[in-house]
């Protein structure tokens, strides 16, 4: 049986200059249409989230935070901008490219990449697959602009992971994956801390005890107003606990299968330009002397 490599569930890398250009640019390249790239996509980012916020300002307010989609997608920009600075600050400095270990900034933003990449996925297929007829069911989006911003906010967001993965020179470890575990572990203990302190979720006009002869919609405006206990329907912990646990649960165990996917994206990033090498996946020997000769 191989060793396990302790080495590759670290930030640390053997080649600094993976981290602020493209694979299809030359080693050691930083070209200039691709820091336009980066701070296109950050701009858009930035864009997409302030008009979701102020867009349902008057139907969520600050409760637009308790969401996880909102929640990934606020860091997942963030994660856009921090890269964007780094190829910025790159293409315009000076300097040689370090060499050795990875500058903790570079390790921060690949760390915020690996999580919220992944995280981004996972929101996207619970989504469409178990919440969206939710959604359907209680006519929650209203209006096409509504609408395009939560496409945006559950479609666009894998898909601009799933572009920049097939741009950017960076590697994916599948070893990573406990990343988005400890989002998800802190996710859930905001939810079940939001729900046994009072907090509620959405509040919208509901008829919940209509006759079953009843002719009236149960979304009807003239409905009183009713309030669900629950961030989402999937973590409702006062009624249903066991699905709550069992998504929780579920989610930690489906996190090794996404970071693979991603995996799969770099490598056929890498074996269209030709530039597939397994050392790309290794910490580089000198460095693992280094760390064990400090220890």
């Amino acid at each position: 049986m191989g060793k396990l490599d302790k080495e590759k569930f670290s930030l640390q890398h053997h080649d600094v200059d993976l981290f602020h250009r493209s694979e299809w640019d030359g080693q050691g390249v930083t070209s200039t249409w691709y820091v336009v790239y980066r701070v296109c996509v950050a701009l858009f980012m930035v864009t997409g989230v302030v008009c979701h916020f102020v867009s349902t300002l008057e139907t969520q307010g600050m409760k637009w935070f308790i969401y996880m989609t909102n929640q990934g997608i606020s860091f997942l920009t963030i994660h856009y901008i921090i890269y964007a600075g780094i190829v910025l600050g790159k293409k315009f400095s000076s300097g040689p490219t370090p060499l050795g270990s990875l500058p903790f900034l570079y390790k921060f933003s690949w760390g915020m990449q690996t999580c919220f990449t992944t995280v981004a996925l996972w929101i996207t297929l619970i989504y469409w697959t178990a919440l969206h007829p939710y959604v359907v069911e209680f006519n929650i989006m209203k209006g096409t602009w509504m609408k395009m911003l939560n496409v945006f906010l559950h479609g666009v967001n894998t898909i601009s992971c799933v572009v920049d993965m097939m741009i950017t020179a960076r590697p994916v470890r599948i070893h990573h994956f406990y990343f988005p575990c400890l989002f998800g572990i802190w996710f859930t203990l905001f939810s079940v801390i939001y729900w046994a302190a009072g907090g509620l979720g959405m509040c919208m006009p509901r008829c919940l005890n209509l006759r079953l002869d009843s002719t009236m919609s149960q979304v009807d405006p003239s409905c009183p107003i009713n309030c669900d206990k629950y961030i989402y329907p999937i973590l409702d912990w006062e009624d249903h606990p066991g699905m709550a646990a069992g998504i929780v649960i579920g989610g930690c165990v489906l996190m090794p299968v996404l970071q693979s996917a991603w995996w799969g994206v770099v490598w056929l990033r890498q074996t269209c330009k030709g530039s597939r090498k397994e050392e790309f996946y290794k910490v580089d020997e000198v460095q693992k002397e280094l760390h064990d000769s400090m220890l």
